[in-house]
């Protein structure tokens, strides 16, 4: 067997030292080195990483136990650090932290990680129906939960992120299923028609939120067009897992024959961009095509299909000595 040269090179991230985490906080809290007990108790309990320490701080700035100056004043610490209870892990703290926000701003950031690490001040104002979401926004840009990108591609809009994917994490996972449902539906909506002649562009997040959304019908539409998107640009990879995803979301819509010829159509993109991959599925998909095409009695149909499942098979075959 032929041995391919590495693509790729492996990187472990060690811990930071205790010297590098105290010389972090000292850095994100300027004058709290006058209090080295507090330093010494977020650098433990940071375990060496930086994010971790970050939300600490950010924890104990919310409680209230360090209370940053203004112009020309130090950082005070109120109470006991002992006495402060702070989560053992990075999801505790940030779920502990998000937990104590307002009911306004806890449910902007919510509604913000439905629609991905990046998103639009104008959908979230609408999803929200809140007409001060500008000041929601710049509070939680202040807490360090989110952060601004500049303008929008959509005319008048503002494109924000999360500071971190965790903290996008920690807020959706702090909604109920069927909430999350029906907003995943109505973000696909409002891009839908944001998006206009750049709908292609779209296509895989339209298809992600009508998955999310359940909406099975406009997932096969768009992850079928995702799946063009990238044939066109071969990336092969991505247009094989849009493809793969508008069968996953056809198999869930009623079978009539409208249905199972578009899963054949699409079966065989599938395969046309999948010769090289190391999937297996591609195999099973043109066999269960293969299937649908003799049930509706379409001779030249089932041709094409088996003339395809040869095609990949010989293309498969032919490339084994470079795996």
């Amino acid at each position: 067997a032929h041995l391919l040269p590495a693509t790729h090179t492996r990187l472990v991230l060690t811990e930071l030292r205790d010297e590098t985490c105290v010389e972090l906080v000292r850095a994100l809290v300027p004058g709290l080195e006058a209090s080295p007990e507090v330093v010494q108790t977020i650098v433990r309990k940071g375990q060496g990483n930086p994010f971790f320490v970050q939300a600490i701080i950010g924890t104990l700035l919310d409680q209230g136990v360090i209370v940053r100056g203004g112009p020309g004043e130090g950082t005070s610490v109120h109470g006991a650090i002992s006495d402060v209870s702070v989560p053992d892990t990075v999801w505790g703290v940030l779920a502990e932290r998000i937990d104590r926000l307002g009911a306004d701003q806890k449910y902007a950031l919510q509604t913000a990680a439905i629609v991905g690490r990046v998103f639009w001040r104008e959908l979230v104002a609408e999803l929200t129906g809140s007409a001060a979401i500008e000041a929601g926004l710049q509070s939680l840009y202040e807490h360090d939960y989110i952060e601004p990108l500049g303008p929008a591609a959509f005319d008048g809009d503002w494109e924000w992120a999360f500071r971190h994917v965790l903290v996008q994490d920690v807020a959706y996972a702090g909604m109920l299923r069927s909430v999350r449902r029906t907003a995943h539906l109505r973000v696909g909506e409002w891009l839908e028609q944001r998006a206009g002649e750049r709908r292609s562009e779209y296509a895989p997040l339209l298809a992600h939120h009508f998955e999310r959304g359940e909406d099975w019908q406009k997932t096969a539409e768009f992850a079928e067009e995702a799946g063009d998107r990238a044939a066109l640009l071969y990336a092969n990879r991505e247009a094989g897992a849009a493809y793969r995803q508008a069968l996953d979301a056809l198999a869930l819509l009623p079978s009539d024959e409208g249905v199972q010829r578009r899963t054949i159509d699409l079966t065989l993109k599938f395969a046309q961009v999948s010769p090289a991959s190391p999937t297996e599925e591609v195999l099973p998909a043109l066999e269960a095509a293969k299937s649908l095409a003799q049930q509706l009695g379409d001779d030249a149909l089932t041709l094409r299909v088996a003339a395809a499942t040869t095609a990949w098979l010989w293309t498969k075959n032919s490339l084994r000595g470079f795996n």
